[in-house]
């Protein structure tokens, strides 16, 4: 439990102090450590509505993080379920 908060705190402050990238590395890399990593899909709509701008390039899509994030979480669930020797903290 102490690791997952230390993760969120690390998300958080990766959010409003570090490139997009390493915030997308740590929530990537996060919803294969946790079980059920929630946070990451919250802290896509964070992201969004902090910083998010109508994207063209994303057939004019509003919460682009959130929905990467989202698709991401989704996979990652499926993922999981078919490694054999995973497990998660």
């Amino acid at each position: 439990m102490v690791f997952r908060i230390a993760a969120d705190i690390l998300v958080v402050l990766s959010i409003f102090y570090s490139p997009w990238w390493v915030t997308a590395l740590i929530i990537l890399s996060s919803f294969f450590i946790f079980k059920n990593f929630y946070e990451g899909i919250f802290a896509g709509f964070l992201i969004d509505v902090l910083y998010g701008v109508k994207a063209t390039e994303f057939l004019g899509i509003w919460f682009v993080h959130f929905a990467f994030y989202f698709i991401f979480y989704m996979l990652s669930l499926k993922l999981k379920k078919n490694i054999r020797m995973y497990e998660t903290v």
